[in-house]
């Protein structure tokens, strides 16, 4: 396995994407169960990409090239080619596997969850209301968590037209509809 050196990397974590969480080995040929991340793993998991796995806490990373992967009911089965043994898959549980954005192009009308972080939210009359922090997600909807100017903590339905009246991801700006008892 080709691993980076301490302290440096080939390329920021922000060109990055989060696609899976690598758990428990399976079987003998080192296969790997895992947590998918992403709502497009037969776009994302091909054989032949190039992935990153490492984990938070850690600078060093790991390369790895996808042999196959399949589908099971509560995630995913990945088979690396640098991976051949239950004893290689153990040394993985617990990283997480990323893939460049610039590989992972989403479809029309999808925009990431990680891309909403950070973005000045104004109500319906312009006014700055303050910035997504987080996002929840609480079946069925996804909700926004802003914290204001005064620093109070509030969240918003990411429900489109209803709550989102606009969204630009160039300029980092949501226009939320504020209704009453929502700040």
């Amino acid at each position: 396995m080709e691993r980076t050196p301490k302290g440096r990397s080939f390329c920021s974590m922000d060109e990055f994407i989060k696609v899976a969480e690598l758990g428990k080995p399976f079987a003998l040929k080192g296969e790997i169960k895992a947590i998918s991340f992403t709502s497009f793993p037969e776009m994302r998991f091909q054989k032949g990409r190039k992935f990153w796995a490492k984990k938070k806490e850690e600078e060093e990373g790991v390369s790895l090239t996808l042999l196959h992967y399949r589908s099971l009911p509560n995630g995913l089965l990945l088979q690396f080619e640098e991976i051949q043994t239950p004893e290689d898959a153990n040394m993985l549980k617990g990283f997480s596997l990323y893939m460049l954005k610039k590989e992972a192009p989403l479809p029309d009308g999808y925009i990431r969850i990680e891309d909403l972080k950070g973005l000045k939210a104004f109500d319906q009359k312009g006014d700055e209301i303050g910035e997504v922090m987080d996002t929840m997600q609480n079946a069925p909807t996804l909700n926004l968590v802003l914290k204001a100017k005064d620093g109070h903590r509030f969240m918003v339905p990411f429900i489109d037209k209803k709550f989102i009246l606009s969204l630009n991801l160039e300029e980092k700006t949501i226009v939320i509809n504020v209704i009453p008892g929502l700040l």
